[in-house]
C-alpha cells in the first residue's frame, strides 16, 4: 500500500491543563506571538559586574545547541502546538516560501500573505510535524491565488521540484485550509506588514528599493512615521 499523505485536520489539545491562557484569541491575529523575531539567542549568558558597569554578554554557542535552546524557550510558551511542531521547524517552512517566490521571481508580499495563513493555520491546530511542509505549500497557493494568480503555476512547480508535493495534493487539501480560515483571505494591513518587512531584510532589499518611488510613498504613509520637520 502507498503511504497516506499528510491531511490538513485539527489536533487536540495535548492534556486537559492546558487552559485557554495558553492559546491565544483566534479572533486577534499577532503576527509576533508565534514567531517572535526577538527570539534568536540561548538561555545562557554571562553578567559581568564591573566599576560603573553592569554588562550581559552572551557566550558562543553551537548552532545545534542554539537550536535546541531556541525550540526549548519556544516550546515552555507555546504548549498548546502539537507535539513535534517546534520553531525551528516554522521558521524552516516560512524561509522556504521566501526563497521559493524569489526563485519564481514573484512578489514578496505573496510569501508575506503565505507568512500570515501558515501561522493562523498553527493557531488553528491544523498543523503538525508531518503535515507543515503541505501547509506551508497551501498557504502559498492560497496566497498566489489571492495576491497574483499569474504566478501559481510557477510557484506550484517550486513546491513539487523542492518538496516532491504534486500540485493536485495541494488543490485537494485547499479547502480544508481554506475552511480553517473562516473562507476569507483578506487581511488587515498591520498583519502583513511586520512580515513583509522582515521578508525584506532576508531577501537584503529595502522598501523604497523594492517598491519604487510612486509606491515606496504610499508605503511610508500608511506604515512609516511621517518624516520629521526641520
Amino acid at each position: 500500500d502507498h503511504p497516506r499523505s499528510p491531511e490538513i485536520t485539527r489536533d487536540h489539545p495535548r492534556s486537559p491543563e492546558i487552559t485557554r491562557d495558553h492559546h491565544p484569541r483566534l479572533d486577534a491575529y499577532d503576527p509576533y506571538f508565534l514567531d517572535d523575531p526577538a527570539l534568536q539567542s540561548g538561555k545562557e549568558r554571562m553578567v559581568l559586574n564591573l566599576p560603573g558597569l553592569v554588562a550581559s554578554v552572551l557566550p558562543y554557542v553551537r548552532p545545534r545547541a542554539l537550536k535546541a535552546q531556541l525550540n526549548e524557550q519556544w516550546a515552555l510558551k507555546h504548549q498548546w502546538v502539537s507535539r513535534g511542531l517546534t520553531l525551528s521547524k516554522i521558521r524552516a517552512a516560512k524561509a522556504s516560501l521566501l526563497e521559493w517566490v524569489l526563485e519564481a521571481n514573484c512578489e514578496v508580499s505573496t510569501a508575506a500573505l503565505a507568512h500570515v495563513y501558515f501561522e493562523r493555520l498553527v493557531l488553528r491546530r491544523v498543523v503538525n510535524k508531518a503535515n507543515r511542509k503541505l501547509v506551508a505549500a497551501v498557504s502559498l497557493s492560497l496566497a498566489a491565488k489571492w495576491n497574483e494568480p499569474e504566478s501559481l503555476g510557477t510557484l506550484l512547480a517550486a513546491v513539487e521540484r523542492h518538496y516532491s508535493i504534486p500540485r493536485a495534493t495541494v488543490f485537494r487539501s485547499e479547502f480544508s485550509a481554506y475552511a480553517e480560515l473562516a473562507f476569507d483571505l483578506r487581511l488587515e494591513p498591520g498583519d502583513i506588514f511586520p512580515h513583509f518587512s522582515r521578508l525584506l531584510t532576508q531577501a537584503e532589499r529595502t522598501p523604497h528599493d523594492y517598491l519604487g518611488e510612486a509606491n515606496f510613498a504610499e508605503f511610508q504613509a500608511e506604515f512609516l512615521e511621517p518624516p520629521a520637520d526641520d
